[in-house]
């Protein structure tokens, strides 16, 4: 009798004790999942605000975070690169940023200039370049034209318009200089063309 009443005491003190470790251990689980509720909520990247105002409850309002993705601002830097088949000569310019490219991301730049590539991408700055046929824009032709020395500017299908005519006289020239001139000498850049006429000064 007594061996079966101790029995009953120590498997009421277990039973005691396996009950006190489950609240325990509850509660702990219960505080880990609100805690992970909570930091589920915060990755949506959605701020609910609740406010009171002069005893006016007003509704929830969420706000979604701005798209990290980015775009072309007014302040971007547009530059455009021009590799010329004829020639093989590439130009590059920095241009004016047309109103259309601002708030465009590098898929919309793609979609609505095919004809470009994009060769580099920043709100800082953008590179574009293309392959186009003919000339670039910096080639000239030195002539003699009624007896003094000419300058003609070659578009890009090497159409020629005067640039400049100078206070060169071919009279006075070297019979080399003179049969150049005859024949058309034709230059490449400013710098070289600056070059070309102090030599037949």
């Amino acid at each position: 009798m007594k061996q079966t009443v101790k029995i009953g005491i120590v498997m009421f003190i277990v039973a005691v004790i396996i009950g006190f470790l489950l609240s325990k251990f509850w509660a702990t689980f219960e505080k880990l999942s609100k805690d992970t509720l909570t930091a589920q909520e915060e990755a949506m990247n959605m701020t609910v605000i609740n406010s009171k105002e002069e005893g006016k409850t007003r509704e929830p309002v969420v706000m979604q975070t701005a798209s990290l993705e980015e775009k072309i601002g007014s302040d971007t830097r547009l530059v455009l690169e021009k590799r010329f088949e004829d020639c093989k000569h590439t130009v590059t310019r920095e241009v004016e940023l047309p109103p259309e490219m601002v708030n465009l991301t590098y898929d919309d730049l793609k979609k609505q200039y095919p004809e470009w590539s994009v060769k580099e991408f920043s709100e800082d700055k953008v590179v574009l370049y293309r392959l186009a046929d003919g000339l670039c824009d910096e080639h000239f032709v030195v002539r003699d034209e009624n007896g003094v020395v000419v300058v003609y500017k070659l578009d890009e299908n090497y159409n020629k318009s005067l640039y400049e005519k100078t206070d060169i006289y071919t009279e006075f020239l070297p019979d080399q200089d003179a049969d150049r001139l005859a024949q058309g000498i034709y230059v490449y850049t400013i710098s070289d063309l600056n070059k070309e006429l102090e030599n037949l000064e």
